[in-house]
């Protein structure tokens, strides 16, 4: 994985008990969209590229992703929350959706 941002990495270790989940959904984005840059922006960890963007909201009990395709594959995630914004909330318990999201 290239373009691996410091601050991101101290956000995912601020949370032990979610940083494996956290470091998986990570190398899952660079290995899906190679180009992908990330940063903190507004304090959350941020993927982006010029067409793409997806955020990484972490909770006491679930991970939020938000990105502008969860509704396309809505679906395939019939077992996770997807909030009205648009949200996927990927509870604790639950196993990450690595091959559709």
């Amino acid at each position: 994985m290239k373009n691996l941002n410091k601050e991101v990495t101290e956000y995912f270790a601020k949370y032990d008990n979610k940083f494996e989940r956290l470091e998986e959904i990570r190398k899952m984005i660079h290995t899906s969209i190679p180009s992908v840059d990330e940063k903190l922006w507004w304090k959350v960890p941020c993927f982006y590229t010029e067409e793409k963007n997806i955020v990484i909201r972490v909770f006491q009990n679930h991970i939020n992703l938000i990105t502008d395709n969860v509704l396309e594959y809505k679906e395939q995630l019939h077992d996770y929350k997807i909030t009205t914004k648009g949200m996927l909330q990927i509870f604790d318990e639950q196993e990450l959706p690595l091959d559709v999201i």
